[in-house]
């Protein structure tokens, strides 16, 4: 015989068992009190030389505490999700008519319009609609309308379902997959259909609606959502189907029967549910989930919370006193810590898998260049020294942010620059032209943003051009030449033209000032005739650049 105790979630009583899981989990220690022989449940171990394993406290003074002693040992165990009575074996009558769901355990007829119990010790089902055999598993079984068509009484929204309060809820987030067996008799009778899971998070709302036939199915309430449908079909045959879920809160109620659209058919459709399991869960209910961000306030822990558990909360192995409910919030009362949370029933414990509660903490490293003079603001100080300082900061969301400064002080500098251009010529010091010779001072900015003071001298280069020649062999002026200072480096080509363009003398790599190189007035046939003469020539100077000059010279005898 299974023992029971009662629970209430949401107002509610609710039955639930004691040995949830099918396994042991961890024996609960009683004590005796006095010589009245009542044995009541506790996490004390021995009330003078054992530990007290949910108060804080060293008690039998071995310097351990509560989950850190063995004498506070609490296996965890992995727990098996399971729905009660799967199978409908379990129940406290044999059905000798339809209906009879007030026989099965657990079950309940969820809808007005009642679904049937059928067991091979009573009621195996109508003639017209034969359940095929053999049941799935064991004896038991239901069977629903999806809607009711006869003479005269066409009822398309009279839909049966059937229902069961959970022991432990399916949880929000997490995805849970099913497999049961959906009974098919022969056509016109049961064609294929679609079958829902519906869910609601109080068992307050079962039934679903009192008194009301044409209600239809669960989700026409807003205290119902459908979980999810799959499409079945088979003709005299059991077929095993499967559904996956994932509740957006949790669940505490289930309803299991046709989807809501309504069925006009000219006959009624009737089929069969049989061994509902679960055969794959995404995550451990019961492992300790993290709830909002790690650095905040609001940061929370929890796990599943059903009803049938009392709860306590660790750190460190440490008891938290007081901390009872399914979630703690850490932050910032306990902050950082190794946390597990003990699930006990009346007879029965276990040990949440520890969490590790960590405080993220992220790091940087900035580089950073200021002038001489200025200054940097970091963590309240106004840095004008060079070196590497360490704050931390807040970031977003409140978590540590340790930042590492490289701060680097640049000297502003002074520079002279001396320049030479050709007549005509520019010179350019950012972003500023000069074309005049003289002295500038030009104030710039570093790459870092700093003053910079530029001198700069610029000077012309010299070029000497004659307007005249006297070739007369008197030793003065016989010979043109184009001068220079003594930055001119090299004549590179010099020609010279008569007034109707005729090339009369050229000449290349003349050394520079060289009064013995250059035009005589000899042309190739014989003394120039006096008159004016075109020249053109090519300057080297000392900073490598040829530059041209062109002018008149002329010739006097």
């Amino acid at each position: 015989m299974k023992e029971e105790k009662t629970q209430r979630h949401s107002g509610t009583e609710k039955k639930t068992k004691v040995n949830l899981f099918s396994v042991s989990l961890c024996l609960r220690v009683f004590i005796f009190w006095g010589s009245i022989g009542i044995l009541q449940p506790n996490l004390i171990l021995s009330q003078t030389t054992s530990e007290i394993c949910n108060n804080g406290i060293d008690d039998d003074k071995d310097g351990l505490i509560d989950l850190n002693d063995g004498d506070c040992d609490c296996q965890y165990i992995e727990p098996v999700f399971s729905i009660p009575n799967p199978s409908f074996e379990e129940k406290s009558c044999c059905p000798v008519g339809s209906g009879r769901m007030e026989c099965v355990d657990d079950w309940v007829k969820s809808s007005v319009t009642t679904p049937d119990f059928i067991n091979l010790c009573g009621f195996q089902g109508f003639n017209l609609v034969p359940m095929p055999k053999p049941i799935p598993d064991g004896e038991g079984c239901v069977g629903f309308f999806n809607g009711y068509s006869g003479p005269g009484d066409s009822r398309p929204t009279w839909k049966e379902y059937v229902g069961v309060c959970l022991d432990v809820p399916l949880l929000a987030g997490v995805t849970y997959t099913f497999e049961f067996y959906v009974g098919f008799s022969e056509e016109p009778y049961s064609p294929g259909f679609k079958l829902s899971f519906f869910g609601t998070h109080t068992c307050d709302y079962l039934p679903f609606e009192y008194n009301n036939q044409e209600f239809g199915c669960p989700s026409n309430s807003v205290r119902w959502t459908t979980l999810s449908s799959v499409d079945v079909e088979g003709t005299n045959e059991w077929v095993l189907a499967q559904m996956t879920i994932t509740p957006h809160d949790d669940v505490y109620a289930l309803v299991i029967g046709p989807a809501c659209p309504l069925v006009v058919r000219d006959y009624s459709s009737y089929y069969f549910f049989d061994h509902i399991t679960l055969v794959n869960q995404s995550s451990d209910p019961f492992d300790i989930q993290a709830n909002g961000n790690p650095c905040g306030d609001q940061f929370s822990l929890s796990v599943a919370d059903a009803p049938i558990f009392d709860y306590q909360w660790f750190k460190d192995g440490i008891a938290l006193v007081g901390e009872n409910e399914a979630r703690l919030t850490p932050n910032p009362k306990y902050g950082p810590g190794i946390y597990q949370v003990m699930m006990t029933d009346s007879v029965e414990c276990q040990i949440s898998r520890e969490y590790i509660h960590e405080l993220p903490v992220f790091s940087g490293m900035k580089n950073l260049a200021i002038c001489q003079g200025d200054a940097y603001s970091f963590n309240n100080q106004a840095l004008t020294a060079p070196g590497i300082y360490i704050d931390t900061l807040k970031t977003a969301d409140q978590c540590d942010s340790i930042l590492t400064l490289n701060l680097e002080v640049v000297e502003g500098f002074r520079t002279q620059v001396e320049a030479k251009i050709f007549p005509g010529e520019t010179y350019q010091v950012g972003g500023q032209t000069f074309d005049q010779e003289g002295k500038y001072d030009i104030m710039l900015l570093s790459q870092a943003g700093c003053d910079s003071l530029v001198l700069l001298t610029l000077s012309l280069y010299d070029a000497y051009l004659p307007s005249a020649f006297t070739p007369n062999g008197d030793g003065i002026n016989d010979i043109f030449i184009v001068m220079g200072g003594e930055d001119l480096v090299l004549i590179k080509n010099l020609s010279v033209f008569n007034r109707w363009g005729n090339l009369v003398y050229t000449a290349t790599d003349i050394r520079a000032n060289d009064l013995t190189q250059g035009w005589d007035g000899r042309t190739i046939h014989g003394p120039g005739a006096e008159g004016v003469y075109i020249f053109v020539a090519q300057l080297v100077y000392d900073d490598g650049k040829a530059r041209d000059v062109s002018g008149s010279v002329t010739l006097i005898r």
